[in-house]
């Protein structure tokens, strides 16, 4: 087989990793675009998610909420489709809407999101996304 598109998917999602790590973001979103892109072509519903949430966290860290909530809200509404691993997904959701609305000084719209997210990991047991 030439090329496996779905570790290579996978490889330019940890590089992008690394490149957020040292705080060379751009380059972390390059990778990240990239990487949502042959996850999707090789259509990995996981793996768009797990990219879509970094996504969502490199745009909280650069303090960009409002590019932070597009991702964090196309996570959700894929998982929603496919119904893959849904509750982690409204985790990952709510944790980064509540960063984002926090970012935003809108504190009272994000502690109900915080309080859910702490009843939701309560509900799976896995605090690992």
């Amino acid at each position: 087989m030439i090329g496996d598109r779905a570790n290579e998917a996978w490889a330019l999602h940890n590089l992008a990793l690394c490149y957020a790590e040292v705080t060379e973001f751009e380059r972390a979103d390059e990778l990240f675009e990239k990487s949502l892109c042959v996850f999707r072509a090789v259509k990995d519903v996981k793996g768009e998610a797990r990219v879509l949430a970094k996504l969502g966290y490199l745009n909280v860290v650069r303090r960009e909420p409002e590019v932070a909530i597009k991702f964090y809200e196309e996570l959700l509404a894929i998982r929603s489709e496919s119904g893959v691993d849904y509750e982690r997904s409204q985790l990952q959701y709510q944790i980064g809407m509540a960063w984002c609305y926090c970012l935003c000084s809108e504190g009272s719209k994000a502690m109900p999101l915080a309080q859910q997210a702490l009843r939701t990991v309560q509900q799976i047991g896995d605090a690992n996304c």
